[in-house]
């Protein structure tokens, strides 16, 4: 008869081999969509820390394309529910979506705490409006719920359309709801993105290939379609792409009265960002012949991409404490700072990955 201790290095040396031949299964494709996701979201962050005169091409570029980063973060929300929920939900509903809202928890105390340095600790807003974070926290527990029903496509359809609906019927009658369809990264439609990513990696789980050049065909289609309808000058301007939303927040515990400016994506900008995401990862799925070694360094950063995100804010942060709001005056300074946060986030991701070999293997 088996001994207890047996059975435990059995059971764990069963769960290492799994989690390798998981790793064996991963898309590399989505880890290298979201290091590109998280590098743009470092050029948009450093570039608000640079004097508009001393910006460089990148920065431009990287806040022209935001509201495509934006999205393409929530694209890839939806895809990693989707993937834990196939991965881990025969474990039971009840612990996956435990696990799930605890992740959201706290998504939403890091966001406040941001939200808190940045303007003070003013409600509802310390709450409901400081970026990605907060917006990833509602993901997490709003799509949660479809992605784990008894049938998730359907499910998950039916809140895509019914939020796309909503969202148009609100654009048109130019109705601006806080957080909803105005504020620091809202709701709408970014929620229905994550929705959309989601549906991909569910309608794409049996014939990968054969999905991507699905989504090649679309991506095509829907960029050619949006430029024929208006020109991407047109689409990525401040009247079409995004306009500025201003909220009054009353005197705060820790502040006194101010104003916020927000934004709010417009419809017409939906078919081109999700056309743009497509034709990213269809390119990007090349990749998946990449050796799982080659392809876990390459994108580790994409592996670990909420923690280097956290650490990335963390140390702009710094910088702003230290040296003040704007310390850039020159686009030398902000070179040197965005391609030190490169390496030292991409060194961050590697030492966790191995981190984590380690530790898995020393549980047998």
């Amino acid at each position: 008869m088996d001994k207890p201790s047996d059975l435990v290095k059995t059971a764990s040396r069963s769960e290492w081999e799994s989690s390798v031949t998981g790793a064996k299964r991963r898309d590399h494709s989505l880890d290298a969509l979201r290091t590109v996701a998280i590098l743009l979201m470092m050029a948009s962050h450093t570039t608000r820390l640079i004097e508009k005169d001393a910006r460089r091409w990148w920065s431009d570029l990287a806040m022209l394309i935001e509201p495509l980063t934006a999205s393409l973060f929530l694209l890839l929300v939806g895809a990693a529910l989707a993937r834990s929920w196939m991965a881990h939900g025969s474990a039971g509903r009840g612990d996956w979506l435990k696990r799930t809202m605890r992740r959201a928890a706290g998504l939403f105390a890091l966001s406040s705490l941001f939200f808190a340095l940045e303007h003070g600790f003013y409600l509802p807003d310390a709450l409901l409006s400081s970026g990605i974070l907060v917006t990833i926290a509602f993901a997490l527990i709003l799509i949660s719920l479809p992605v784990s029903s008894n049938h998730p496509q359907i499910s998950l359809w039916i809140t895509a359309m019914s939020g796309t609906a909503l969202y148009l019927y609100l654009d048109v009658t130019r109705r601006e709801i806080f957080m909803l369809t105005s504020g620091n990264s809202p709701w709408l439609p970014l929620l229905i993105f994550t929705v959309l990513g989601a549906l991909g990696v569910l309608h794409s789980r049996k014939n990968p290939d054969k999905a991507a050049r699905v989504i090649l065909i679309a991506g095509f289609f829907l960029v050619a379609g949006s430029l024929w309808m208006h020109s991407f000058e047109a689409l990525f301007s401040k009247p079409l792409g995004r306009y500025g939303y201003v909220r009054e927040m009353p005197a705060g515990f820790w502040g006194p009265a101010k104003n916020v400016a927000y934004y709010n994506l417009r419809p017409a900008l939906m078919p081109m960002i999700i056309g743009l995401c497509c034709l990213l990862y269809a390119g990007l799925h090349a990749l998946r012949r990449f050796h799982s070694r080659i392809a876990g360094q390459a994108f580790a950063m994409g592996r670990k991409s909420l923690q280097v995100y956290v650490l990335h804010l963390l140390i702009l942060a710094l910088w702003v404490v230290s040296l003040g709001v704007r310390p850039f005056d020159s686009s030398w300074q902000g070179d040197v700072v965005l391609i030190g946060l490169v390496v030292l986030c991409q060194g961050w991701a590697i030492f966790r990955e191995s981190r984590s070999r380690r530790i898995i293997k020393s549980e047998f």
